[in-house]
């Protein structure tokens, strides 16, 4: 009967080829977790994109329905002194043609806020029964930085940027697994073992015992591979590059984002004020348009008119505003600061 038994470890002291594996691997996960931080960023966005969108709607469909009923009421107004004689029948068609062009507004505007309200939903999981029907920001506006230190900032903190260079990273680590030399490794090796032989004969029982036990270094150094790692550095190289003109567009591509998110901040806060400054003017129009009616001085499609545009007005105002809060949105996204509570600092619950 023959027993052996034996114990080996082996621990590198010297892999170029394990080095790059392990700092590809590392790389990975860094990259995996950046991709975490974006898809939790990009929530924040698409999740107000959505809210602001069906709000929006909403307002639309209220102002919509409150410009019906006014211009209902002007219609059956205008149909009244008509028959009396006391307007020309002109304004009856044109009280029933701008009736019907804001019912059909009003019908689409029905559908929309279904549409938005369901992509809300979607995002969310559920909605309440209605939305605020205006966003009310503080004031004043806090003001933005300088468009050059939002471009630092990008540059530096940006989690596609910094993805796109540990890409490089990560195709450097590639062609160095299979660099010249890359293939050699020395090894230190240890092992103990024993054997045992032993049995009955003729002549009585015997048993042979032996132990032995090793420890050294090895070197191992491949001598050909028949091409393969000459070719696979060739591939590595060539996606180096690949990765370096990314990063190089995707720098870019995130200082076109910052210019664009900055200027539509810039331009919604001035929409904003503007906008508040046109509204008031147009609710001045539209009373002094109704009371010029009264007198026998305005028309009916002059009273329609000021509140189309008065109406007009409202919504533009309110998609100011939801602009503003998106674009500061953006901007905190490209440099990896947007945190779900700064809405609550721009608006007013």
């Amino acid at each position: 009967t023959m027993t052996q038994w034996a114990v080996s470890a082996k621990q590198p002291l010297y892999n170029p080829a394990r080095r790059a594996q392990s700092q590809q691997l590392k790389l990975g996960a860094q990259i995996t977790d950046l991709q975490r931080q974006g898809a939790e960023q990009a929530l924040i966005v698409r999740t107000a994109e959505r809210y602001f969108d069906a709000q929006l709607a909403q307002q639309k469909l209220q102002l919509l329905s409150a410009q019906l009923k006014s211009t209902q009421s002007s219609a059956e107004e205008a149909q009244y002194r008509f028959d009396i004689g006391n307007r020309p029948i002109t304004e009856v068609y044109e009280s029933q043609a701008q009736l019907a062009e804001i019912q059909a507004a009003h019908y689409g505007a029905q559908s929309d806020l279904q549409i938005k309200l369901q992509r809300l939903q979607d995002a969310i999981g559920h909605i309440s029964a209605a939305l605020p029907n205006a966003l009310q920001l503080r004031q004043p506006l806090p003001k933005l930085e300088p468009l050059a230190v939002w471009q630092a900032k990008a540059q530096q903190n940006n989690m596609d940027i910094q993805m796109q260079a540990l890409t490089v990273r990560n195709a450097q680590a590639k062609a160095q697994e299979y660099a010249i030399g890359a293939s050699a490794s020395v090894d230190l090796l240890g092992q103990i073992g024993r054997q045992k032989l032993s049995g009955d004969g003729d002549y009585g029982a015997a048993k042979n015992q032996q132990n032995n036990s090793m420890i050294g270094v090895q070197l191992t150094v491949p001598l050909y591979t028949g091409g393969y790692n000459s070719a696979k550095y060739q591939e590595a190289q060539a996606a180096l590059k690949k990765a370096q003109m990314d990063l190089q567009r995707t720098q870019e591509h995130v200082a076109q984002n910052i210019n664009a998110a900055w200027l539509g901040a810039q331009t919604a806060q001035l929409q904003v004020s503007a906008l508040s400054a046109a509204l008031k003017a147009s609710a001045a129009r539209l009373d002094a348009t109704k009371t010029g009616q009264e007198v026998g001085h305005r028309t009916v499609l002059d009273v329609l008119n000021a509140q189309n545009q008065n109406t007009q007005v409202r919504i533009n105002l309110e998609s100011a505003k939801q602009q503003y809060v998106m674009s500061r949105l953006r901007l905190g996204a490209l440099v990896q600061e947007l945190e779900a509570h700064h809405v609550r600092e721009w608006i007013i619950e």
